[in-house]
């Protein structure tokens, strides 16, 4: 769970708090603006249902294409083979990248938080990914059933 809060938790809230289309003083000298929201046109069950399908076809080639990419598999000269933890680590940097980069296109308003969490959560992803890789075989307290 620590991943999620780590590397994908700050481009939502950025566009919840920091994406403004437009002033307090617009919003309220405009009340007319208030109408999509009291309408339901921006969020409702069609639009609910939209985001649903719009994640499943996300995850379903988020998994996939790695896998039918990786399926004839990788032989490096030590030996190895690729595995699931690569599969893994492919997938899970794909997802972070798609997560925040889906923040971004629906973001209306960049903020310095704005690029700061998007682009800085993908380069903390992948500078985790890179230190975790170079410890792991040594750090033994940690998955030490994946030798």
């Amino acid at each position: 769970g620590m991943f999620n809060i780590l590397f994908t938790s700050l481009p939502p809230l950025a566009l919840g708090i920091f994406d403004k289309t437009c002033s307090a003083e617009t919003r309220e000298s405009n009340p007319a603006l208030y109408k999509t929201s009291q309408n339901s046109e921006l969020f409702n069950i069609k639009k609910f249902w939209l985001w649903i399908g719009t994640a499943i076809f996300h995850s379903v080639l988020l998994f996939w294409v790695p896998m039918l990419a990786m399926s004839t598999g990788v032989s490096w000269s030590s030996g190895h083979t690729d595995g699931y933890l690569i599969l893994g680590n492919t997938v899970y940097s794909l997802v972070v990248i798609v997560t925040c980069l889906k923040a971004g296109l629906v973001m209306d308003n960049w903020t310095w938080f704005s690029h700061l969490s998007i682009w800085g959560s993908i380069a903390l992803w992948f500078i985790f990914l890179v230190v975790y890789s170079s410890l792991w075989p040594s750090l033994k307290f940690v998955a030490s059933n994946m030798a």
